[in-house]
């Protein structure tokens, strides 16, 4: 069965009873958190399920639902189609990687789901093909798309920005800060047990990447990064494990600024239209 043929509709809480829930019932709110990046205050949609789809509606939730001043749901008499994921319900950073004319060029950016970060890169691309690929081209196409979980960023504050921008205008060939790729190896103190192997306890070569002004620069940031979210001294004689395995430069990638992916955010009038949509 395709979309054309899923019939669906909106309706008030119980004139959907005895039909099958076609979307999840929300209740929604906005949530302010600080940017790591920027140090700004940014607003957050924030939703929790009340009822998954494919609930049949029944008088019990139809009554609970109007309780929480909800007062239109979206009922199908066809229950068990899936849903697409259109969000990861929270910020995430995204690898997208595109073809230019001869040049393959990759943008990392920070966005609350894949199409936006599609979006994103290829907004930013179409006016920054030099950078993003090395030289000019007239058009290019979006080869593949990864989200990295596995990767911690350690950002730039709005005040490590700031200040390089005065120390630019003044000299322009004053340091900036650079992204490196960093290992780093430690045990966690709170899941350590003496004389056993505490396979639990150890995080191997985790992935940060650290904005820094040098190698040594970096290794300290994540260090200090590190020794503020856990304890790595473990035993009675506390004993250090943490370990920076590796540290390299990683600008092979064009890194999106966090003021540029949080305008995407804030605003999503700001996401491209599709062809179907306009």
């Amino acid at each position: 069965m395709l979309r054309k043929d899923y019939i669906k509709k909106k309706v008030a809480p119980k004139e959907g009873i005895g039909m099958f829930l076609a979307e999840r019932v929300l209740k929604t709110w906005h949530e302010d958190f600080v940017d790591q990046d920027t140090q700004e205050i940014v607003s957050i949609e924030r939703n929790e399920v009340l009822y998954d789809r494919d609930k049949k509606v029944d008088s019990k939730m139809a009554k609970d639902i109007e309780e929480y001043g909800i007062t239109e749901i979206c009922v199908t008499n066809t229950p068990g189609r899936a849903e697409e994921l259109r969000t990861f319900c929270r910020l995430g950073h995204v690898k997208v990687t595109m073809k230019g004319i001869t040049k393959t060029g990759v943008v990392i950016c920070r966005a609350e789901s894949i199409r936006q970060a599609m979006d994103l890169a290829a907004d930013y691309t179409e006016g920054a093909t030099e950078e993003v690929f090395g030289e000019h081209c007239s058009n290019f196409h979006i080869t593949d798309v990864e989200i990295l979980n596995d990767i911690t960023f350690i950002g730039r504050t709005a005040a490590d920005i700031k200040a390089e921008q005065e120390a630019l205008e003044k000299d322009k060939d004053a340091p900036v800060k650079m992204p490196f790729k960093v290992l780093a190896t430690y045990a966690r103190a709170e899941e350590w047990i003496e004389n056993t192997s505490n396979k639990d306890a150890w995080v191997k070569k985790r992935k940060f990447v650290a904005w820094a002004h040098d190698i040594k620069d970096a290794r300290n940031i994540v260090t200090a990064w590190i020794k503020k979210d856990v304890e790595t001294e473990v035993g009675e004689n506390n004993r250090e494990t943490l370990v920076i395995v590796a540290a390299t430069p990683f600008t092979v990638h064009t890194y999106l600024p966090a003021s540029v992916c949080n305008e995407y955010i804030e605003h999503p009038e700001l996401r491209l239209s599709t062809e179907a949509e306009e």
